[in-house]
């Protein structure tokens, strides 16, 4: 096409005009034949696309049929019929529901926890006995180095009640246990 070209372009510049137009039909004769074989050839590839998208929906099918042989296989062989699973699964929920009927009748048990209460509550009077007694220590430590040893000769504290208008005192309550 680009040879026909130049030489319609050559033909012009020689002052040919009519061998110039006979160029150009020719490369415009080179340019259909080209579209046309392009076209062809895009056909044909069009072609070889479907006949294998054939072979591959004949191997779907043929794979299909496989898996249905072997699945009738399987029920013939294993004897599954719609009846059978019907019973075998009627069957499950009654062992089921005995299996919860016995987990239900389990949980109910209860176990004797008399002997373990009193126990706990033997360690819980333990505790709080040692708590009162860390606490009078810790009362007693500290009434010690402040010089007060006697809790009953503690100085009195004064009232701050400020509405009775004088200065009452009140001896102070210590109630240690």
């Amino acid at each position: 096409m680009e040879k026909h070209l130049l030489e319609a372009k050559q033909y012009l510049s020689h002052g040919l005009k009519t061998s110039a137009k006979n160029a150009l039909r020719r490369k415009k004769e080179a340019e259909v034949a080209l579209e046309k074989r392009e076209a062809a050839r895009s056909n044909l590839h069009a072609l070889l696309h479907k006949l294998q998208d054939a072979k591959s929906d004949a191997m779907v099918y043929e794979a299909y049929k496989a898996g249905i042989a072997g699945m009738k296989q399987v029920f013939e062989e294993g004897g599954l019929t719609l009846e059978r699973v019907d019973i075998t699964v009627d069957e499950m929920n009654e062992v089921l529901d005995k299996h919860a009927d016995v987990q239900e009748a389990l949980s109910r048990v209860t176990v004797d926890t008399s002997s373990l209460d009193g126990d706990l509550e033997k360690e819980l009077d333990e505790l709080l006995s040692d708590e009162k007694e860390d606490s009078t220590d810790a009362l007693s430590t500290g009434l010690n180095s402040l010089g007060l040893r006697d809790i009953e000769n503690l100085p009195d504290v004064p009232d701050t009640d400020t509405s009775s208008g004088g200065n009452s005192s009140r001896k102070a309550l210590v109630n240690v246990t």
